[in-house]
């Protein structure tokens, strides 16, 4: 959440089912340092409907077991 990188918000929530507006919200709430333009909230939509459900939840079943294996 503190990370201004939000690939890892937009797979977590997309595995979780949430909706666009409840992602948007999560965004926009972030610390108050990274608030997101316009723009990159746009483009964080377009990736964020890009990517499948199923897909997401695979990339942080990977992301678990590498982070097991340090």
């Amino acid at each position: 959440m503190k990370s201004p990188r939000i690939d890892g918000l937009l797979v977590a929530r997309k595995a979780a089912g949430l909706r666009w507006p409840t992602v948007k919200a999560v965004l926009q709430g972030r610390i108050s340092s990274h608030t997101m333009s316009a723009t990159a909230l746009s483009d964080a939509e377009a990736d964020y409907f890009k990517l499948s459900e199923t897909s997401a939840q695979r990339t942080l079943r990977f992301w678990k077991v590498r982070v097991g294996s340090v």
